[in-house]
């Protein structure tokens, strides 16, 4: 399954079709999202300023994805490791809570529906939609609870409060 998730961790697309085997890059490209993410049909807004940002400055929206994904535009990934700064390493640290929405999501989702943690054993079609009825119990029970993020005061994050990056995954710890 390949998702997008807003902060809130409420799936915002779904794209359920491929095997498990198959890497998440090969996925993407397969998915409606990888053949129109640089054309204009899918509709990202124009770039905006950011919540709690008074200097007026305008980013580009963007979708936060992991290093098998490709760089492209409107698709933003991690420095890779091999290039620490502490810019950088800010930014991956930062990056990595983006990160977090999606896979808060998918760990919510996992746990909430224990059959989702392994192999389905069923048609491919079945698995399909099987996946897309725990996507919708998902998001129903999300909205139900209204469990939601709010935007808080921002705070700026010294490089001594990052933790260093190991060798073994790169991932934060």
């Amino acid at each position: 399954m390949l998702a997008r998730a807003d902060a809130d961790a409420l799936f915002t697309t779904v794209y359920a079709g491929d095997f498990g085997t198959n890497s998440d890059g090969s996925v993407f490209r397969a998915s409606a999202l990888g053949q129109v993410l640089d054309t204009e049909e899918l509709g990202i807004p124009c770039s905006a300023s950011l919540p709690m940002d008074e200097s007026g400055e305008t980013f580009p929206y963007c979708f936060v994805a992991d290093e098998t994904f490709p760089l492209k535009v409107s698709l933003m990934r991690r420095y890779p490791r091999r290039m620490p700064t502490n810019k950088r390493r800010i930014f991956n640290y930062r990056l990595s809570g983006a990160r977090e929405c999606v896979e808060c999501a998918f760990g919510i989702l996992t746990a909430t529906f224990k059959i989702s943690e392994g192999p389905i054993c069923c048609k491919k079609e079945t698995v399909i939609l099987i996946v897309k009825a725990f996507v919708l119990l998902h998001n129903f029970i999300r909205i139900r609870e209204g469990v939601f993020w709010e935007i808080g005061e921002s705070f700026a994050v010294h490089p001594s409060a990052i933790p260093p990056e190991h060798e073994d995954d790169g991932r934060q710890r």
